[in-house]
């Protein structure tokens, strides 16, 4: 069971990755490539020094977001039999502890878990964001 989970997780989200991905390399003009090949870089060349520079400011904000979305989706995994947080909380709720206090909980740890991952997100959107004193 844990093999299908963490397969299903890992291709949902290669998937969103690789369309953040593409939507940022769209962005970038065309123009761009085409300066990169007139200065004789080669393809790999180009995308590392041009063009994935420009792309970053694109790509980081989405896959940050999906990242900590990716964290809350995984308690799908227990809906499958994986022993993961909210089904060992089930668990517990089911032995007598407290709704409140399992549930709560693992509330306490996504939180944990995600709120650290959205400041990081915040501090990338920051940084990567153009200067709008130019």
């Amino acid at each position: 069971m844990f093999a299908v989970a963490a397969t299903t997780v890992a291709l949902s989200a290669s998937a969103f990755s690789a369309e953040n991905i593409r939507a940022g390399l769209e962005a970038v003009h065309r123009n761009q490539w085409d300066a990169a090949e007139t200065m004789n870089m080669g393809g790999l060349t180009a995308l590392r020094r041009v063009i994935l520079p420009q792309s970053w400011a694109i790509i980081i904000p989405p896959s940050m977001t999906y990242s900590v979305g990716l964290v809350k989706s995984t308690s799908i995994a227990s809906q499958i039999g994986v022993l993961e947080l909210t089904y060992a909380a089930k668990i517990l709720n089911q032995k007598g502890f407290s709704a409140a206090i399992c549930f709560g909980s693992i509330l306490i740890l996504y939180f944990l878990l995600c709120y650290p991952l959205n400041l990081f997100a915040s501090h990338l959107e920051r940084r990567l964001a153009p200067s709008r004193h130019r």
